[in-house]
């Protein structure tokens, strides 16, 4: 095993762990499972480090004695999503930088008028005028849905009317003990 993973490193020139995992991942050594693949990868890196043939050259990414000092041209760079600064992967999928990135960017996505769709409007709290507006409208017809009622109703209210017609069948399950 220690000969296939070596293969792997010289193969690679720069590499991180996670590299070699995967590489041996695809041989017949699959089947030991991924946690002591792991394992074995670091503790023949740690005997290699401890024999210099190879170098820790980054947080994580460890290169060949003879191309530690040109190592970046072995690792292809990316820029963040959000800061456009250039960064080393670590894994990947990695699409940002830093932790702070991914966040900046999930909190933006999720503001975003796109992700929240129709789906954002359903689940909008509705105001106590709002119902009561919707009571009034439909009490005549004893809380049954009509479109040219709701249609009216959700320019005034800037709902659409399929919200209405959901709120008025909470309505109508609210009121059910009451009698109609």
């Amino acid at each position: 095993m220690k000969n296939k993973i070596w293969s792997f490193m010289v193969r690679r020139k720069v590499f991180t762990p996670k590299d070699i995992v995967k590489d041996l991942e695809g041989t017949k050594y699959k089947y030991l499972g991924k946690a002591f693949l792991r394992n074995k990868v670091k503790d023949f890196i740690k005997q290699q480090l401890y024999k210099a043939t190879i170098t820790a050259v980054a947080e994580g990414i460890f290169a060949l004695k003879d191309y530690a000092p040109d190592w970046e041209k072995y690792i292809d760079k990316r820029k963040c999503a959000v800061c456009n600064r250039e960064y080393v992967p670590f894994e990947e999928k990695q699409m940002f930088c830093s932790s702070f990135c991914k966040k900046e960017y999930y909190k933006l996505y999720h503001q975003s008028r796109r992700h929240r769709g129709k789906t954002g409007r359903k689940f909008q709290k509705w105001q106590k005028w709002e119902e009561q507006k919707l009571i009034e409208v439909f009490k005549s017809d004893n809380y049954r849905f009509n479109r040219q009622k709701a249609a009216q109703l959700s320019k005034e209210l800037g709902r659409s009317e399929e919200a209405i017609k959901e709120r008025l069948k909470i309505i109508r399950r609210r009121l059910k003990g009451v009698a109609l």
